[in-house]
């Protein structure tokens, strides 16, 4: 699977299955895209690792016109994505 088509799967959990709102969603879908540019569009699920994560923190860590707070609920949203796509996930 590809990572736009989980991060569209994702999506359709959280607003079906956990129930969150809209504004929750849509920051979200903001969030899942802005880590898609952070990381190779059109990677493998099956490669994901936590230097996704971390990359994609670094990427947006330099950047002067984002705000820490806006950097940590990316974090967290990433993360929120990667318990969903591996149960197990230790972060």
């Amino acid at each position: 699977m590809e990572l736009l088509d989980a991060c569209t799967q994702f999506l359709i959990h959280c607003e079906n299955v956990k129930k969150l709102s809209p504004l929750t969603i849509r920051a979200y879908r903001h969030d899942l895209a802005c880590f898609r540019e952070a990381v190779e569009v059109g990677m493998e699920i099956e490669n994901f690792t936590a230097t996704w994560i971390e990359d994609a923190v670094k990427k947006w860590s330099v950047d002067p016109d984002l705000k820490m707070t806006t950097i940590k609920r990316r974090s967290a949203c990433i993360k929120a994505f990667a318990r969903w796509l591996f149960p197990r996930w230790p972060g």
